[in-house]
């Protein structure tokens, strides 16, 4: 603690590019954060989880049985399509992007985050967050309904993660849920 007895936020550079896998993540992230959207996407998860698991056991058990299961077949197909098509058109709008593949620095502070690539420089306060949360891949500071900025933490050292966790955590008017740091 410095001398005059006030806390002083660090400052936390982090140089990275955005990979598409990292896109994906943070887009499954706010997928998964987000109920309204979340039921597009649980059906073909549980369609899915019929087709893996309660088809092969039902033929297992009962294989003279298989031809009523077509129905089923043909009923769990399109929502797992569905399913692969949104990822798929995820990472075609990932390379489409004017992010694809450009080197960007972070640099996070007491007023925010922000970016700069491509020699554009664009900083988004702590207030202007909503939710701020995590995955394994990703952590997410989202804006508003599908608006968000995304860091990866593949970029990270554990302490610039702390630094950012304590940094997010004093955001004012925003939830923040982000996981302990690590003993």
């Amino acid at each position: 603690m410095p001398s005059d007895g006030q806390y002083h936020p660090c400052t936390i550079d982090i140089q990275f590019r955005w990979t598409e896998s990292d896109y994906v993540a943070a887009q499954t992230a706010w997928l998964i954060r987000h109920p309204r959207s979340l039921g597009r996407s649980l059906i073909p998860l549980a369609m899915l989880a019929i087709l893996l698991v309660v088809v092969p056991v039902t033929v297992a058990l009962h294989p003279d049985r298989w031809r009523q299961l077509l129905p089923v077949l043909a009923w769990t197909g399109w929502p797992v399509g569905s399913y692969f098509i949104m990822r798929w058109r995820w990472r075609k709008n990932f390379a489409k992007s004017p992010v694809a593949h450009v080197d960007v620095l972070a640099t996070i502070d007491e007023r925010g985050i922000t970016l700069v690539g491509q020699g554009e420089q664009k900083t988004h306060y702590w207030s202007g967050f909503s939710q701020i949360y995590e995955s394994s891949h990703v952590v997410v500071f989202e804006k508003g309904f599908g608006d968000f900025v995304y860091l990866p933490k593949r970029a990270m050292s554990p302490g610039q993660l702390d630094g950012l966790k304590r940094l997010a955590a004093s955001a004012p008017n925003c939830k923040v849920r982000l996981a302990p740091p690590l003993p």
